[in-house]
């Protein structure tokens, strides 16, 4: 029973993580067509569901947040890039765009 119980939270663990990237994925893919409060939900319900398991990427989650609700984009940005570097398989880090959503 044991066992089966193991392997049960682990495979929540893989489906809640996965589910994270997948979010922060696409929030990051399209950022620039959603408004600054969307991201920084998606952020937030992002970096709870990290905090689950993974402490240090979900403090970096939460930085690139703060960042951006202080208006600062490119430190979210660098933030945000840190947050999926930590993060095993987040993907690759966003690049600066020209125009941003942000004044």
């Amino acid at each position: 029973m044991k066992a089966l119980e193991l392997a049960r939270k682990e495979a929540r663990k893989n489906i809640l993580c996965s589910i994270a990237k997948y979010m922060c994925q696409t929030c990051r893919m399209f950022r620039s067509n959603l408004d600054p409060e969307d991201v920084a939900k998606i952020c937030g319900l992002v970096a709870s569901l990290c905090n689950l398991y993974c402490e240090k990427p979900s403090k970096a989650c939460m930085s690139a947040l703060e960042a951006l609700q202080e208006g600062n984009e490119r430190d979210y940005i660098a933030r945000c890039n840190t947050a999926v570097t930590l993060c095993v398989g987040g993907g690759e880090p966003v690049k600066e765009k020209a125009k941003t959503y942000l004044t």
